[in-house]
């Protein structure tokens, strides 16, 4: 038996279910109750719940920390972005009450979206300016490079820009394996 798990769109993975009965499909972020092929599933997650996790994480972080800032660098306000940052500030405020709000830096459309260098690396020196301990890139490439910005050591180049400040800042990715991806597995 062959599983074929993909990010296709919901109607290419639902022709290719169609075409290949003899083998499973799934994707991500798709909902197919209403399609009947048998060899067809879609694995739906709440992103509020995701965030949370993390955000409790970076909460249980922050109490130890003489600085309890945690800041985020996300892409457009889209339904999904809003979902992951709000359990993100949530999760935050649940393990740590003491902590200060989450601020959160999105990157609009209008800045790139989810494609914007420029914008991660000026919502990462902000929230380094700010104090911010632990910054959580939800936003696709945009927050990857903020988050792989505030994480570098000063003198660094990134596709972001060359980190200026001494502070290492902790981070926290949703879009990948951070370590893998964009830290490249720790190069």
């Amino acid at each position: 038996m062959v599983i074929g798990v993909g990010f296709l769109h919901a109607d290419a993975t639902h022709k290719a279910a169609s075409c290949v009965p003899d083998t499973k499909f799934a994707t991500v972020d798709e909902d197919f109750t209403a399609r009947p092929e048998s060899n067809l599933e879609g694995i739906v997650f709440d992103d509020a719940q995701a965030g949370f996790l993390a955000g409790y994480l970076t909460g249980q972080l922050l109490a130890t920390m003489t600085t309890k800032k945690a800041g985020i660098v996300g892409g457009p306000a889209i339904p999904p972005v809003a979902r992951f940052t709000t359990g993100y500030m949530n999760g935050v405020a649940e393990a740590c009450p003491e902590c200060a709000p989450t601020k959160l830096i999105t990157c609009g459309f209008e800045t790139g979206g989810f494609n914007a260098p420029e914008c991660a690396l000026a919502a990462a020196k902000e929230l380094i300016a700010d104090g911010t301990s632990v910054i959580f890139g939800a936003g696709g490439y945009t927050g990857s490079m903020a988050i792989m910005y505030a994480a570098a050591p000063k003198g660094t180049s990134t596709p972001a820009g060359v980190k200026a400040e001494t502070t290492q800042t902790f981070v926290v990715g949703v879009d990948s394996d951070e370590y893998v991806t964009t830290f490249e597995g720790g190069a």
